[in-house]
């Protein structure tokens, strides 16, 4: 139902609390008070309304001559029509302050009291015109006058009435000495219909008792009252033809609203708020930041979800007969909160005679008197598209192109967008035997809109998606039409314009780029090229380039290709991590059946860099005999997939020396190798230990260690004697042989006829050969002496020149914690021993050797690069050596 006091809707809205002189500021927008009347003297009482497209209705007093208690004023009525206020005379005569309220097809309703013919006058405006009827007449000299009105869903009203004097009889209205009166009057058809709620009789000269009346209708156009009598708030319905009263709690100037299920709920003076409970009548006071028994509530009303609210005004300026605030007192379900929305400032603010409405969306729009005249001052809503017109360019017939519009409210109130429409070119077309045809094309299309039935708070967007589809090779020109409540600029249209062209066809080599093993720190580039085989231009959008490490170097986004023609897009490859990478190029364009076209893209971040790895026949030198020596030979590899810098080897132990080195300061390239030869020369009998250390730039083993042991064995002969019987040889080249004669004297070696070719002496030293024959052999050492010579018998074995076992690589085991690898082992012997297979000392404690392999059962603490040797010996003295690499990570299941 519709009330002279509120908006028809309400939807919540906050301000912040904003002070103002000539106008409403904050930091952002300004609102500011615009003269409706420019006569003086305007605006002594006003009524303000808003139609259902948020323009005000103002219903006002304009003075005409001064009399206390008996003025006589002009009443005039004043709308907004779009781009200027209309103000209209209506009567002339001692008028109270009216009562406005708009109807539903927009026209102004409204009630007064004529003092000087002492009647309620109801008027209504129709077809610019307005009429004007007589509700109720009274004889009284009333003391007190107070109505209220509302009209039905047939935007019929429903008045009631309040009269009092407690001075004068008035027996003509068939009461004694004190004569009060509630009254409700109806309208049917022509005719008013009065119905009497209270009468009272009270002795004379007594205080004024009638306080306040407020209506309102249910969803069966039934009236329910509230009124203040006495000071206490009453509360009356309608029942059929009988009014059912109650008194509902204490309290003066009600106004009432009704939730969903009919219950009552009334705000009286003082911010008191009474409703019914199943158990009877309650109330208590709302919260405020002023003094509660000077507020005047201008704005009560319940919205849709049943949550109550109010506007006021506080803060009274008895000199200057002015509100300074308004404020907002809501219930938010758990409570009531109070927010202070604006307040005036010194002059030349508003002044008296304020009055208020909260539009359908929201929004505030106030009437009052500043410097005489009548003001009028709102929240406005301001509506602005980006952008003001869209041109979609060139597209071939039967393809599209979308574009956003986005809708901005700059404005400080709420803005509602009524609805978004296109309207497209009309087409001109004959038709034999119907003459000339016109048909609106359907060009232009909304595909998306989330603007439309929206309200939009100050600073919010909405947005709509316009489509272009163009039927034939021709030029287009439509509309985008938006109708919301902004008051200068209702209706904005947004110009849509494009064109129907021959189409391109776009071609693209490659469609994906593989850029392979690329260095960490570096880059690389490859190029792609776009052609246009087709007959239009081939617009490209806005290229996109995703996954890590992948970027565009020669952007062609938002060119043009012309037929027949082509362009080249750059893309780079800058790897930061080591890892695989993947990732898309997306060609945007107005190619109607390739739109997009995806570019996918892979590649590898890799570290380039040597990685060491030694071979060697011998480690173990074995048994040397003492001031003899043995060499040993070893070669580097470069397994990496850089270049791998050697710059020294060092060799560590008294008994072992570099003989021979091709590795220190050399450069090996992948696969490339070099050898250098290690020597061991015992100078006495023992076991001897020493190292080979390699510096290079292998970024895992810079400083890489070979162990070398060895035994220096002695062979002494201090007296010849009979079966005296030497050591099994191997590779025993050189044997030191002495003697002693008793005398002193000098002493000088000689070999038996019975030693074989590969005996020879030098001095004191027995020579044999490398290549000897595998056997056992027995030969006489003669030692000559001033004694005469001495024979001893010395008995050999050779196993014939030894190979040392071969190891066949290893590749670099991966392996996951929790789990177990196992590896074959492949040896090759050229002597065909048996071999034993063995680790180095440093191998880690997952690995170990089970018959002929290699396991690895690694647990979490073992995570990480492990790098060790793998050992097979003969038992003759050959080791064969191989580097192992594992690395071992994480488990997904641990």
């Amino acid at each position: 139902m519709k009330k002279g006091f509120i908006g028809i809707l309400f939807i919540p809205f906050l301000f912040a609390a904003m002070f103002f002189g000539t106008g409403i500021s904050d930091a952002e927008t300004t609102w500011n008070m615009e003269i409706v009347d420019q006569s003086d003297n305007t605006n002594r009482g006003s009524a303000i309304a808003v139609d259902a497209n948020d323009r005000p209705h103002i219903i006002y007093n304009k003075l005409v001559s001064y009399s206390y208690n008996n003025s006589t004023y002009t009443v005039r009525y004043a709308y907004w029509s779009g781009g200027t206020w209309v103000v209209e005379d209506l009567l002339t005569g001692k008028f109270t302050t009216p009562k406005l309220i708009m109807d539903s097809s927009g026209n102004p309703h409204i009630v007064l009291v004529d003092r000087f013919n002492k009647e309620f006058v109801y008027g209504f405006r129709t077809n610019s015109s307005w009429t004007f009827e007589t509700i109720y007449s009274y004889s009284m000299n009333p003391t007190t006058i107070n109505f209220d009105f509302t009209l039905d869903i047939n935007d019929q009203p429903h008045i009631v009435l309040q009269l009092e004097n407690y001075n004068i009889d008035i027996a003509s209205e068939g009461y004694t000495k004190y004569a009060t009166k509630n009254r409700y009057a109806t309208k049917s058809a022509t005719n008013w219909s009065l119905n009497t709620l209270d009468a009272i009789s009270k002795p004379p000269n007594t205080a004024a008792v009638l306080k306040g009346v407020s209506i309102v209708l249910d969803s069966n156009n039934n009236p329910h009252v509230s009124y203040s009598v006495n000071n206490s708030i009453k509360y009356a319905n309608k029942q059929g033809n009988t009014w059912v009263e109650e008194t509902a709690n204490g309290g003066k100037f009600p106004q009432i609203v009704l939730d969903s299920n009919n219950v009552p709920h009334i705000l009286a003076s003082g911010l008191k708020y009474v409703t019914k409970t199943s158990t009877g009548w309650s109330s208590f006071y709302l919260p405020s930041s002023d003094d509660r028994n000077y507020a005047e509530v201008k704005s009560w009303n319940i919205d849709a979800t049943g949550k109550l609210y109010c506007y006021y005004f506080s803060d009274y300026d008895s000199q200057n007969f002015r509100y300074k605030k308004i404020n907002y007192n809501y219930n938010t379900g758990a409570g009531w909160t109070n927010e202070t929305l604006l307040e005036w400032d010194e002059n030349p603010g508003m002044y008296s005679y304020q009055d208020l409405v909260i539009d359908n969306n929201g929004n505030m729009h106030i009437s009052g008197e500043s410097q005489n005249k009548l003001h009028y001052m709102a929240a406005q809503p301001e509506i602005e598209a980006i952008s003001g017109s869209v041109d979609f360019g060139d597209t071939s017939p039967g393809s599209y192109v979308e574009q956003d519009v986005t809708i901005t409210n700059t404005g400080n109130g709420n803005l509602n967008i009524s609805s978004i429409t296109v309207q497209n070119p009309i087409e001109t077309d004959f038709a034999f035997g119907e003459g000339l045809i016109t048909n609106e094309s359907e060009v232009f299309t909304l595909t998306a809109d989330n603007a439309s039935g929206r309200i939009l708070a100050p600073g919010e967007t909405g947005t709509v998606t316009a489509r272009f589809t163009p039927e034939a090779l021709n030029t287009y020109n439509g509309s985008l039409i938006m109708n919301s409540n902004d008051r200068d600029n209702g209706r904005l249209i947004i110009s849509l314009s494009g064109a129907g062209v021959e189409p391109p066809e776009i071609d693209v080599a490659p469609t994906a780029l593989d850029f392979g093993n690329v260095a960490l720190g570096s880059s690389l580039e490859k190029q792609v090229t776009i052609s246009n085989q087709g007959a239009g231009p081939l617009d490209l959008g806005e290229l996109g380039a995703t996954g890590e490490s992948f970027s565009l170097v020669g952007d062609v986004s938002n060119t043009t290709v012309e037929p027949q023609s082509s362009t080249s897009l750059t893309v780079r490859f800058a790897p930061v991590t080591e890892k695989a990478y993947s990732g898309s190029i997306t060609i945007p364009s107005n190619d109607s059946d390739e739109n997009p076209v995806t570019i996918n893209l892979d590649g590898s971040g890799v570290i380039i860099a040597g990685e060491i790895y030694i071979t060697s026949g011998v480690q173990d030198f074995g048994d040397v005999y003492v001031n003899s020596s043995d060499d040993a030979q070893f070669t580097v590899e470069n397994i990496g997939n850089g270049e791998l810098i050697i710059s020294s080897i060092t060799v560590s132990g008294a008994q072992f020396s570099l003989v021979n080195d091709d590795v220190s300061n050399s450069t090996l390239s992948p696969g490339g190798s070099a050898s250098f030869t290690v020597r061991f020369s015992p100078s006495n009998a023992g076991t001897f230990n020493g190292s080979v250390a390699i510096a290079s730039d292998d970024p895992d083993e810079p400083d890489t260690v070979v162990s070398l042991t060895g035994r220096g064995t002695a062979l002494a002969v201090t007296q010849p004697s009979v079966g005296s019987q030497g050591p099994t040889l191997n590779f025993i080249t050189t044997v030191q042989i002495s003697a002693t004669d008793p005398d002193g004297a000098p002493v000088s070696f000689s070999l038996g006829s019975d030693a074989p070719d590969f005996v020879t002496l030098s001095g004191t030293r027995l020579i044999f050969s490398s290549d000897a024959p595998a056997g056992t052999y027995t030969f006489t050492v003669n030692a000559h002496g001033n004694g005469g010579t001495t024979s001893r018998k010395l008995t050999v074995t050779s196993f014939g020149r030894n190979g040392s076992p071969v190891i066949q690589p290893v590749p670099t085991q991966g392996v996951q914690t929790g789990s177990a690898v196992k590896v074959d082992i492949s040896v090759i012997d050229p002597d065909g021993d048996q071999l034993i297979l063995g680790l180095s000392g440093d191998a880690p404690r997952f690995a170990s050797i089970k018959g002929s392999q290699l396991v690895l059962e690694p647990q979490d603490s073992d995570v990480g690069t492990h790098t060790f040797l793998l050992l097979a010996s003969d038992g003759r003295g050959g080791l064969g050596v191989q580097k192992v690499k594992a690395v071992v990570s994480s488990g997904v299941n641990n």
